[in-house]
């Protein structure tokens, strides 16, 4: 298994865990939405793109700055 494959999964097991999170049953459409969302922004096999300046302006890590293009 290469690393494309394993990025690919672990997105589709976080997109599921979110959805389902909300308290919502997750549709293949809205799956499938996202997916193709994050991948075209992140390219499979590298890594995600994250703007260190911006987090390097925080005192403290907060998940709304890394990319959050991926659940909208």
């Amino acid at each position: 298994m290469n690393i494309s494959t394993t990025q690919k999964r672990r997105f589709l097991n976080n997109i599921y865990k979110l959805i389902y999170s909300s308290g919502q049953k997750p549709s293949e459409q809205d799956v499938r939405k996202a997916f193709n969302e994050y991948f075209s922004v992140n390219q499979p096999g590298y890594p995600v793109k994250v703007d260190y300046d911006l987090l390097r302006a925080s005192n403290k890590t907060d998940v709304d700055l890394i990319p959050k293009d991926i659940y909208e």
